[in-house]
């Protein structure tokens, strides 16, 4: 999951980026994302409603920190416990 995102950061971020640059919701996502960062991963990894691999890229394009997104990764430990 973690090279998923660093994939989506490095590579993928600045198109993704230019092409959403006047989507006035991607931004606001995008900020939400990077100030409540781990708070939100955390509750995303509990949904699982959200198919992991799709979000792994899909935070990779927002402002959360590597930190953040790998500190939340406990979230997905009731589900795999529960399987």
């Amino acid at each position: 999951s973690g090279l998923a995102f660093l994939v989506a950061r490095y590579l993928a971020r600045g198109a993704i980026e230019q092409r959403l640059a006047g989507n006035a919701r991607f931004a606001a996502i995008d900020r939400a994302v990077g100030r409540e960062g781990l708070k939100i991963v955390f509750l995303l990894r509990l949904c699982p409603i959200f198919p992991f691999n799709l979000l792994n890229y899909a935070l990779g394009l927002t402002q959360v920190s590597f930190r953040d997104y790998l500190l939340a990764a406990v979230g997905m430990l009731p589900g795999t416990v529960l399987y």
